[in-house]
Formats: C-alpha cells, sequence, structure tokens
C-alpha cells in the first residue's frame, strides 16, 4: 500500500466511491422507487375495484333477499295486472289481513313502497318477467306463478353488473 502525503501525490487505497459509481447508484435507486410506485399504485387501484365490486354485490344481494322475503306472502292471484317491466304491484298477507305493495324502479334507485330497496340502478337496469308455472313460458302479470327479476347496478368504477333470480308464489 502506498500512501503518500504532499502536493501532488496519490493514494493508493481505492475506498469509498467514484462520481460515476455514485450517479450510477442513484439512477438506479430512483428506477426502482418508480417501479414500486406504479406497482403499489396498482395494487391500490385494484382494492378499490374489489371494493366497489363487493359493494355491488351486498346492495343487490340484500335487494333481491329482501324480494324473496316478501314473495312468499303474496297471495293466490296477488300479482296486479298493472303490473310491468320495471313495476310490480302486489296483495300479500303477512297474517295481518291483505296489503298492497309495490316495488317499482325509481331514477336510479328500487323502493319498495317508497322505501329505498336500493340505489345505484344503472339505466334499464331493473327487468322483471312475469312466467307460468313452467318457468318458461311469459304470461300476463296477474297469472304469473313464478317472477324473474334482473337488476343491474353500476359502481363507481363504472362497471355494471347484472344480477338475476326468480322468485316464487305461494298457491
Amino acid at each position: 500500500m502506498h500512501c503518500q502525503g504532499a502536493l501532488g501525490k496519490r493514494y493508493k487505497n481505492p475506498s469509498g466511491f467514484t462520481l460515476i459509481e455514485l450517479i450510477f447508484s442513484i439512477t438506479i435507486l430512483g428506477i426502482l422507487v418508480v417501479i414500486g410506485t406504479i406497482g403499489l399504485a396498482n395494487v391500490i387501484d385494484g382494492y378499490r375495484f374489489a371494493a366497489d365490486n363487493a359493494e355491488l354485490s351486498q346492495k343487490a344481494e340484500a335487494t333481491l333477499m329482501r324480494m324473496a322475503a316478501e314473495f312468499p306472502f303474496v297471495i293466490a292471484s296477488g300479482i296486479q295486472n298493472s303490473s310491468n317491466a320495471t313495476r310490480i304491484d302486489y296483495r300479500a298477507d303477512f297474517g295481518a289481513g291483505n296489503e298492497n305493495h309495490t316495488i317499482i324502479h325509481s331514477g336510479s334507485q328500487v323502493q319498495l313502497d317508497n322505501r329505498i330497496l336500493t340505489d345505484l340502478v344503472d339505466g334499464g337496469g331493473f327487468q322483471v318477467l312475469y312466467l307460468a308455472a313452467d318457468g318458461t313460458t311469459q304470461v300476463q302479470p296477474g297469472l304469473s306463478r313464478i317472477i324473474q327479476v334482473a337488476l343491474t347496478l353500476r359502481g363507481n368504477n363504472n362497471v355494471a353488473k347484472t344480477f338475476t333470480t326468480r322468485l316464487a308464489l305461494r298457491n
């Protein structure tokens, strides 16, 4: 090892970084940070997307379950002929006599007797089919034994999801 000290003399101990090595290391570190940030942003976007979809699924499930809870109490021939593809008018007996009820698509909501069952309903996102007991033949609402409901919700991520169920009426 040659270690000299006066002016113009060099040290032969090669420890530390040169300026080029330091710039190169900082550049690589910067690239890694950018890649990591992009990856983290993608993970966060994926989480938000999954959370929005879970919210849609929960809202749809709660709405369809509420309808399913209502329809076993619909009296025979209780579906009114005023019902249509976006409205269900029915008479039900919950033990205190016959009551009239309405499920309707209004704006971005589906409502049961003016109480909101769900929001985020896509335009045309509540469709009702009235079916005979065989489940395949469409009939007038008053003759239906099965009601098929298709509910389309649109989330914050602008993805629309459709949920469909069939509700059997008691005889």
